[in-house]
């Protein structure tokens, strides 16, 4: 039996009964996640701030605008985080019982697909800013009591704006460098934010089992291969001497970095498009009786 065969139609009224079920059927699962993610977030914030203060020379001001959850540990635990839970999606396809149990629940495929991504790609990038963000507020609480002037305890920070303003850092660093704006940064970011919720949801519908290892190391070897392809094509019209930086030119650097830039933007936009797409095509024509080898 295969899902095409099954009802491709939307009902809202099933569609909300599909969507309580699959939270109250993994609420435990989802509330221990998202404490695990406030305790973490909390214990970095804390140490972070504490060390700022005891080891670092900065004046009041300059601390009142620190952002203790730097966007890189920001940006690599959204990583980690949204690709285990993408991974999980479609956890139930890795036995013949939970394919079974899934694909004839009364619900189309339409409704099951777009349940797992509301909860599993969608609601979890959302649960992950607001515990970083409760998670800020926590550390206010726990060192406002030790407030001094000798130890700044700095107000709410805005968690989303740390990862779409990363990249100003990136500008007023290399803005000889780069012509590229700072909002156009803001969109690669955007764009990152999406690419690894679309390929390792793509992952969990083609090889359930072991979904975030396999679609890891597929996707390492993807980028690793169209990043060599990228920088050989770019790199075959500039001259030699672009890494030489005593006989470097500074606007063949610009656009070489410009242009690297925007076309493995382009590509990841593709990927994405790609990856969403090929989700829907593979969960229609799952097999409801046994996984193919590759699974």
């Amino acid at each position: 039996m295969s899902t095409n065969t099954s009802n491709q139609t939307f009902d809202g009224h099933r569609f909300t009964i599909a969507l309580r079920k699959e939270i109250v059927e993994n609420k435990r699962q989802l509330l221990l996640g998202m404490v695990a993610m406030i305790l973490t977030f909390t214990s970095f914030m804390v140490i972070g701030n504490v060390i700022s203060n005891a080891m670092m020379n900065y004046n009041e001001e300059t601390l009142k605008t620190m952002d203790f959850l730097p966007a890189a540990m920001i940006s690599t635990t959204y990583t980690f985080v949204v690709a285990i839970a993408a991974s999980l999606s479609f956890r139930n396809l890795t036995s013949k019982n939970g394919r079974v149990a899934l694909f004839t629940s009364p619900s189309s495929t339409v409704e099951k697909f777009i349940v797992n991504l509301l909860i599993y790609v969608i609601g979890v990038a959302i649960a992950f800013f607001a515990c970083a963000q409760l998670a800020d507020l926590l550390r206010i609480a726990i060192l406002f009591p030790f407030k001094s002037d000798t130890f700044v305890v700095p107000g709410p920070t805005n968690i989303f704006s740390i990862l779409l303003n990363s990249t100003q850092s990136i500008m007023s660093v290399s803005e000889k460098m780069l012509s590229e704006s700072p909002a156009y940064y803001r969109g690669v970011t955007l764009i990152s934010l999406a690419l690894g919720p679309a390929i390792y949801f793509m992952g969990s519908v083609l090889w359930p089992r072991w979904a975030v290892v396999k679609t890891f190391a597929c996707q390492q070897l993807i980028n690793t291969v169209l990043s060599a392809i990228v920088f050989a094509l770019i790199f075959g019209f500039i001259s030699p001497d672009i890494f030489n930086p005593e006989a470097a030119d500074i606007n063949e650097m610009s656009s070489f970095f410009s242009n690297y830039t925007r076309i493995t933007t382009y590509i990841a936009l593709v990927i994405s498009a790609l990856c969403w797409v090929g989700s829907w095509f593979l969960f229609k024509r799952k097999d409801v009786v046994s996984l193919k080898w590759w699974s």
